[in-house]
């Protein structure tokens, strides 16, 4: 069952990933307000470790953004034996150009989301009993037609906005060990930005402090 918080767009976004005292080209597959899915070509790390990003969206200016690995594995392709990293990723600051780039990623997704309907089978046709035809009618004078109004263009429904989220940066702690960090989530209020916050980051971890950004 899904249990995030906010919905994953998908996406391809090159980036700089800088984690374990190395820096690898990596590419992000999945984007979210709380987090990313990012595929890079290095040792599967721990739990908890600080990986910093660079996105290259590919118009406007590189992104950077701090995070904390939340879940990793190794997988191989089968066709070319190729190995990479998926990196399970929580946002721990963000910013305004961030926020702009997810905002213009879900705009994209929306308008390429439309289906189009299902087609529909015409119905078969069925056999008709014979039946003879009828007596002719006398001709009449044809009605005038009425005069038709011109059709007009319908107005495009306007266009809907999203009513942005307030930003919260929250500091947490795991329990039972000394790690803390910083999570940045869009929430309506500070009880909503803390259930947010440990939704995205997951059971053995204690809130410290909340502020608004």
């Amino acid at each position: 069952m899904e249990k995030r918080q906010h919905p994953r767009i998908t996406c391809r976004i090159d980036c700089k990933l800088r984690i374990a005292q190395q820096e690898v080209a990596a590419v992000v597959r999945n984007i979210s307000e709380g987090g990313l899915s990012v595929y890079a070509d290095v040792p599967p790390p721990e739990q908890g470790e600080a990986a910093y990003l660079t996105l290259q969206p590919g118009r406007g200016a590189e992104i950077d953004l701090e995070t904390l690995v939340w879940h990793s594995k190794r997988l191989r392709k089968v066709s070319t034996g190729e190995s990479m990293t998926q990196f399970g990723l929580v946002l721990a600051s963000g910013s305004e150009p961030f926020f702009e780039l997810l905002r213009s990623l879900r705009k994209r997704t929306g308008a390429a989301s439309a289906r189009a309907p299902d087609r529909v089978e015409p119905p078969r046709a069925q056999p008709v009993a014979p039946v003879s035809p009828p007596e002719p009618e006398p001709l009449t004078e044809p009605e005038p037609r009425p005069e038709l109004e011109p059709l007009t263009e319908p107005e495009p429904p306007p266009e809907l906005e999203l009513e942005p989220l307030h930003q919260y940066a929250i500091r947490v702690k795991q329990d039972g060990g000394s790690r803390s960090c910083n999570v940045v989530v869009g929430a309506e209020s500070v009880e909503d930005a803390k259930e947010r916050a440990l939704a995205e980051i997951g059971e053995g971890w204690t809130i410290l402090e909340v502020k608004m950004l």
